[in-house]
């Protein structure tokens, strides 16, 4: 029998929005979840007895996961469905938050008595249970700083979209453990093995990356702008293929792509920590986070450029987070506004701008013949500082164009932070 929808309501529409944005980042980490539970089934399958010790005690959280899913929805009915202004919402909402945590940390904490006990059964597992329960916790303080946020917000429908689309993470992650899942269920070789479950276990700890990321920065700016195009978001399936093309060599060396990644989240790290240094000790807003911006810091992780359609969407993000997001035009990195740097410590926007502006997103062809020449040869100059001599034609070459993109913004930020820092 079909559940009775509740009433509808004046402003329904409002807090319609507020409960999609919540259960939308709430999935960022339980349909990943879900996936691992597959994962372990494989293993079950095979008559472990120690896996299906693991197996019975995932479906008891499944189990308790899908009790307290229902206690958020009934909450949420209690709540934002019978509010009726965005004032008394407000008031709500603050009293909600409590009771939400107090579900959340009673998942965690069945979580991490499985994490305890699976660390002497299970070894393999236990990286990968553990960031999990890290995840479930950066995810749920995100989530309450944004709904927070988001009350009295004149964006509701940004918020909802916004919650969606920071889900594509979490979407990518799922997707891969799934697919990792049947291929595991086919593989025999020891060291093959070994590099699957590493792969699952690194991509597992980059989800808890981008999460950590989204924290820091709490409650977006503006949500007023448009919501950038769909990414591939590619990196766990090419640190898989990487993984396994070493797997007989060496279980300690790090994929390339993995290197790649990381580095681009120490750059966004030190980047968000100018912006909060600067809040709080210059009393200079630095960054506007906007949904494009929010993005970026979601999504540039996760893509790993290897032809011209990922080049684009890589230095898209770079764009509206280094330099729309701190101003165009009117820069606030630069002394002139108020900032650190002079123009020509800021190469790394500029070079940005000109991949951007003078190939990947606008026709060079277009404009006086002036104007055309030099745009060409800014971007030659741009591609030579990058150690390419023409435009990349292929996988490796667009790889090396990436490393060295990432190097140029980790000297811009590692620059930025210690002019900062003199001050």
């Amino acid at each position: 029998m079909a559940q009775e929808k509740p009433p509808k309501r004046r402003g329904t529409h409002y807090l319609d929005s507020k409960v999609n944005a919540l259960l939308g980042i709430d999935s960022l980490i339980l349909g990943p979840y879900k996936r691992h539970l597959d994962l372990i089934d494989v293993m079950a399958r095979r008559n472990t007895p120690t896996m299906n010790v693991m197996s019975g005690w995932l479906r008891i959280f499944e189990k308790l996961q899908a009790t307290e899913d229902r206690r958020i929805r009934g909450m949420l009915d209690a709540t934002f469905l019978q509010s009726r202004t965005q004032a008394d919402l407000a008031m709500k909402q603050l009293a909600f938050l409590p009771a939400l945590e107090s579900v959340q940390e009673q998942q965690a904490k069945y979580l991490r008595s499985i994490v305890a006990s699976a660390k002497t059964l299970v070894p393999q597992y236990h990286n990968e249970l553990l960031r999990v329960t890290e995840s479930l916790g950066t995810s749920t303080y995100f989530m309450n700083n944004l709904l927070q946020g988001c009350v009295g917000s004149p964006h509701l429908g940004g918020i909802q979209e916004l919650a969606a689309r920071l889900s594509s993470v979490g979407i990518a992650h799922a997707a891969f453990i799934y697919d990792t899942t049947k291929v595991l269920a086919s593989a025999t070789n020891v060291a093959l093995q070994g590099a699957l479950f590493r792969s699952i276990d690194v991509s597992g700890s980059q989800i808890v990356a981008a999460s950590d990321m989204l924290r820091k920065i709490g409650v977006p700016t503006d949500l007023s702008d448009s919501m950038p195009s769909p990414c591939d978001l590619n990196l766990p399936w090419v640190q898989r293929k990487e993984l396994l093309e070493i797997a007989d060599a060496d279980t300690d060396t790090e994929a390339p792509s993995t290197s790649i990644a990381i580095d681009i989240c120490t750059a966004i790290n030190t980047v968000l920590w100018c912006d909060d240094a600067c809040k709080s000790v210059h009393s200079l807003n630095l960054l506007r986070f906007s949904n494009r911006s929010m993005c970026a810091v979601n999504e540039l992780s996760f893509i790993v450029v290897i032809d011209g359609e990922s080049l684009g969407d890589f230095v898209d993000h770079l764009f509206f987070l280094f330099y729309e997001g701190a101003g165009a035009d009117n820069l606030r990195y630069l002394k002139a506004g108020g900032g650190f740097l002079e123009p020509d410590d800021c190469g790394f926007l500029w070079r940005l701008k000109h991949l951007r502006n003078n190939w990947l997103r606008h026709d060079i062809e277009h404009g006086q013949n002036g104007n055309i020449e030099k745009k060409r040869r800014d971007l030659q100059a741009d591609l030579e500082f990058y150690g390419l001599r023409h435009k990349p034609v292929n996988e490796d070459e667009f790889r090396r164009l990436q490393t060295a993109i990432v190097d140029d913004m980790t000297s811009f930020v590692q620059k930025l932070q210690a002019a900062i820092k003199a001050r």
